[in-house]
């Protein structure tokens, strides 16, 4: 039987492809959507035919999971080239849905630039009236395909491919991210398959990577993301011997958190609580960044200690458990070694450039001297707030740096007492608080 009518004739082909697809073979396929191609070039394609053809789709789509299948059926592509305007945005999210789930790597170039295509008409039907839950889930639908593109060695074809991607998914954060985590991801691999022994080109790739993110990174609306992506950036930096990097990275990193006071009133709090995060990765991570031969090797951390000073957010507990941070990087930079260093041939850390000479160690105290000085200073605002573990944690950080200061001796008494007054007797971490001052010449008394 005939259908004149293109309506009719697909949904007859749509019941009759559940057929074909559980019991007959790809040949039969292969005639069936050849003929729906037919019908489709010869009649008019209403709203009503597409939303017929898109079940088709979905069906191919469950039967045949591997979109490598799919797209080697002759007339797959020429079917969703007919689609248009909502139903193909529909069709395209289901997918780039179906590929995320099966969560499947992309080697292959042929749906590798399938895919390209099918996210970029995702990413071009948004638009200023578009919601912020499309926007959410178009934009980890194409995060997710960027993540599964695989080039295997060609690292040099995968940092184009992320090139491309900024390029095209310019109105989405998350792209902009993932594309950083990306070529952070593609540095790393390079030091791993050359041992750690770079030849002049490769050094020049990772420079190339690290550019694209310095790049990238500022286009990056929320502000703490961007702190975070480029210590990340700045530990790969440091990974392969790129100090000049290291240093501009970590900078832009300090300079970032000064954007804070300008964040509306309303997201201020999240916004601050997550810059604190990330000045306690700023702070672990100065360990091991050189110091510099001209600017001396404390001038990025008396940067964070002025950003502290000009922060108007910077206050109470925040600032009091930050300066602590800091006080622990110096306490860590006083030792003849420190606990962990770069394993990088080209990267020198602190303890083998400057320790032992006059003026890094007077440097180092005066620092101290002037943390603690705010520590004090600080603990007289928000004495209420400061109980148990903190207290604690406190107690302990002093008793490490500092031996026989009596100020700080009995700083050190009162915050036992205060932690002594909010847990039980029994606590194993007051117990070793009062072993390890005992073993450091200390006596804490409740």
């Amino acid at each position: 039987m005939k259908y004149s009518n293109l309506v009719e004739y697909l949904t007859v082909a749509d019941v009759f492809i559940d057929y074909i697809l559980q019991n007959c073979s790809e040949k039969e396929l292969n005639v069936m959507l050849h003929d729906i191609m037919k019908h489709l070039k010869k009649a008019k394609v209403t709203e009503a035919a597409l939303a017929v053809l898109e079940s088709i789709i979905f069906k191919l789509m469950t039967y045949l999971k591997e979109l490598r299948h799919l797209l080697s059926l002759p007339y797959f592509v020429n079917i969703l080239d007919v689609f248009h305007g909502d139903i193909r945005v529909s069709v395209c999210k289901r997918i780039a849905s179906s590929v995320s789930r099966n969560n499947q790597i992309i080697k292959d170039p042929v749906t590798q630039h399938f895919m390209f295509e099918i996210c970029k008409s995702l990413h071009d039907s948004l638009d200023s009236l578009s919601s912020e839950d499309d926007r959410r889930q178009l934009a980890r639908l194409i995060a997710r395909f960027v993540q599964l593109v695989d080039f295997g060695c060609d690292l040099e074809q995968h940092l184009s491919f992320l090139v491309d991607c900024r390029g095209t998914f310019a109105n989405m954060d998350l792209i902009r991210e993932t594309v950083v985590h990306l070529s952070n991801r593609i540095a790393t691999d390079t030091l791993r398959l050359l041992k750690g022994n770079h030849s002049s080109h490769s050094v020049e790739f990772v420079k190339s990577c690290v550019t694209f993110n310095e790049i990238t990174i500022p286009s990056i609306n929320i502000i703490t993301n961007r702190v975070d992506l480029y210590l990340e950036t700045a530990e790969v930096a440091l990974m392969n011997g790129l100090l000049s990097h290291v240093e501009g990275l970590t900078k832009s990193s300090i300079t970032c958190l000064q954007e804070v006071q300008n964040v509306e009133e309303a997201k201020r709090k999240e916004i601050e609580e997550e810059g604190f995060i990330c000045i306690r990765k700023l702070c672990s991570f100065l360990v091991l960044v050189p110091g510099h031969p001209d600017l001396g090797p404390f001038y990025l951390l008396r940067g964070l200690i002025n950003l502290l000073n000009t922060q108007p957010w910077f206050q109470g507990q925040y600032k009091v458990q930050i300066l602590c941070g800091i006080l622990s990087i110096c306490s860590t930079l006083h030792q003849g070694s420190l606990p962990y260093h770069v394993q990088s041939m080209e990267v020198a850390s602190n303890d083998e450039l400057f320790f032992g000479e006059p003026a890094y160690n007077e440097e180092l105290l005066l620092i101290m001297n002037e943390v603690v000085e705010d520590i004090i200073s600080s603990l007289d605002q928000v004495t209420d707030m400061i109980h148990g573990q903190q207290a604690l944690d406190l107690c302990n950080l002093f008793i490490t740096t500092f031996v026989g200061d009596d100020e700080l001796n009995a700083l050190c008494t009162s915050l036992f007492k205060t932690a002594t007054a909010s847990l039980p007797k029994q606590n194993g971490y007051l117990h070793s608080t009062l072993s390890f001052a005992k073993s450091r010449g200390l006596t804490l008394t409740a």
